[in-house]
This record gives C-alpha cells, structure tokens and sequence, in this order.
C-alpha cells in the first residue's frame, strides 16, 4: 500500500523554522518529522532558507541593543572595535592590555562623547542587518576627537 502523502501543519512549520534557524541539517529535520529529505524541501522551502538568516538578525540586534544599553561594556566594546574601527595599541609607555592610562582625564567628558557615538540610531533595521550601521560610517563632529588619549586607534580615517 502506498504512503499517505504528506500534509505540513502550523506547527511542523513552527518545528522546521525552529530547527533550521539552530542550523540543524535538514536531513535530521527530515527525520524528526519522519520524511524525505526532497518532501521536507518541497513542503519547507522559505524556512529552511529564511530562519537561519531570521535567528542572526535577532542575535545582532540582541547584541546591539546590550552594546547601546550601558550595562555590558563588553558588548559596547566589541561593538567599538568591530564597527567602529577602534583597536588597542600595544606600544611601549601604554598601561595595562596596551590602554593609555587614563590620569588627569575628563572622564565625564569621555562619558558622553561615548552615549553619543552609541545612541545614534541606525539607518534602518536593514541596514543593521547587514551590518552597515549609519554610525560606524559618520566620522567624528566638529571639534572632536574621539581616538586621542584613548587607547584606541580609529583607524586611518579618523586618525589625526
């Protein structure tokens, strides 16, 4: 006797969507729902495509929304160095992990430079998608200089 041909419900939807944003293969997709790798492509094609894409969006904006937030500097970090160009120098007469000591600094002064640079808001969710943040592009306003005296290097655009 044949098979009964397969019909996908919500909630296979719900499990496929799931499993392939967590980058499980989709032949164990397959065996999870006890079909054909080829029936799980026929009946699955937008999420096993789309989820993976959907779970690192949700991640990076996560990850920006912590960086932004002021309560893990280490997000705030990574965010500075990955999309801002800043790096740490590692040269003679800098303090600990290569940071310039920070003595006789403003650091209310620093404090805000630094809200400014992570409140700006990205061009759009699109944008932040793809990673291509309207604040990793602007360069510094008038007057400011964010690099020196900080530790970091801005890269060659915003050095002086």
């Amino acid at each position: 006797m044949a098979r009964p041909k397969f019909k996908p419900t919500d909630d296979h939807r719900r499990l496929v969507e799931s499993m392939a944003a967590s980058r499980i293969p989709p032949d164990k997709i397959a065996a999870v729902l006890g079909i054909d790798r080829t029936t799980l492509r026929k009946f699955f094609p937008r999420e096993l495509d789309t989820s993976p894409i959907k779970a690192t969006a949700r991640v990076r904006q996560t990850h920006f929304e912590m960086a932004i937030s002021g309560r893990c500097p280490a997000a705030t970090f990574f965010w500075l160095k990955t999309r801002a160009g800043w790096r740490e120098r590692n040269e003679p007469g800098r303090g600990r992990h290569g940071f310039t000591e920070l003595s006789g600094v403003d650091m209310a002064a620093l404090d805000k430079k630094l809200m400014r640079l992570l409140t700006r808001e990205p061009a759009s969710s699109l944008d932040l998608i793809q990673g291509q943040s309207e604040a990793a592009s602007e360069s510094p306003g008038e007057g400011e200089d964010e690099g020196e005296g900080s530790g970091f290097d801005l890269g060659p655009q915003r050095q002086k």
